[in-house]
């Protein structure tokens, strides 16, 4: 009996720990032996852009909140970095394809 309420106590415990790492929080997951009262916290918190939570769960309104509560200024600026080298790209290709037809003309 001793050890039937052993395991069904740590599977309770497990249950925040499991959900903390589907959301992308590794650590909480990780560590949820240590910092019992912590992992309920970081079980109901958002979920990190990315994560298994993230992609399957939360609708769009749910992925904007998060996508602004984990994003760095780092990350925004290689975003935006990004989408310029994108633009470039595209604007070379159209400049080449006129030079190109104007040359065949």
């Amino acid at each position: 009996m001793e050890a039937f309420v052993v395991t069904l106590v740590l599977g309770i415990l497990a249950v925040p720990s499991v959900v903390c790492v589907l959301k992308g929080k590794w650590w909480t997951g990780i560590l949820w032996y240590g910092l019992t009262p912590i992992t309920p916290i970081g079980a109901v918190r958002l979920a990190k852009p990315g994560s298994w939570w993230y992609r399957n769960k939360y609708s769009d309104e749910k992925r904007m909140k998060a996508d602004s509560r984990f994003a760095t200024p780092v990350r925004d600026r290689m975003e935006a970095v990004a989408a310029k080298d994108k633009a470039d790209r595209a604007a070379a290709k159209a400049i080449a394809k006129t030079a190109k037809a104007t040359q065949s003309s």
